[in-house]
């Protein structure tokens, strides 16, 4: 998803400007991504396009798109199209994407996740584990998304018999989301 120029060493030197991330709650991407920047707003079509410019990855979870979906992804999708990545987190977003929405044409469906699940990862990655539990999440169901249309897909969750994609990229010109 990000790969840093440098090569690795005892001390990284992180470098300035990697990733800006946009939304609410984005703590679990602000904790995966420590050198990224949080956005002084939720809402994506806030930014104008030469601060979106500053940065090569730019991380979406429970950002504002209520107001205009459409925007925003014509937004991301003009700043991906040039060869940059997205990593885009739509869980525990119900409206407007989750329940038969689209982003990026990418389809995302509402998937509620609990207890434990198994998951089916790709090739390149079946050396991580088949099951995740989720018991010690508080309240009776985590709510995730599924993604349907993806270029490429590298872990699905089994939920009653069916495969749900939950993780992979779409290819948007020179770029990723």
């Amino acid at each position: 998803l990000w790969v840093n120029p440098s090569p690795a060493a005892p001390v990284q030197r992180i470098p300035t400007n990697s990733m800006l991330v946009v939304g609410e709650l984005a703590s679990p991407l602000m904790g995966t991504y420590p050198f990224a920047y949080e956005g002084f707003t939720p809402n994506l079509i806030d930014f104008d396009e030469s601060y979106l410019d500053r940065f090569p990855v730019l991380g979406l979870m429970r950002f504002d798109a209520t107001a205009d979906a459409a925007q925003a992804s014509e937004t991301l999708e003009k700043w991906v199209s040039t060869g940059r990545t997205a990593i885009v987190e739509l869980s525990g977003m119900e409206q407007p994407f989750v329940g038969g929405g689209e982003f990026m044409d990418v389809d995302v469906v509402r998937l509620e996740l609990n207890n434990s699940m198994e998951i089916v990862w790709s090739d390149e990655l079946s050396m991580l584990p088949t099951r995740l539990s989720l018991s010690n999440i508080p309240g009776a169901a985590w709510s995730g998304a599924a993604y349907r249309n993806l270029d490429r897909v590298y872990a699905e969750v089994v939920r009653g018999g069916e495969r749900h994609s939950v993780l992979g990229y779409k290819n948007v010109g020179a770029g990723r989301v």
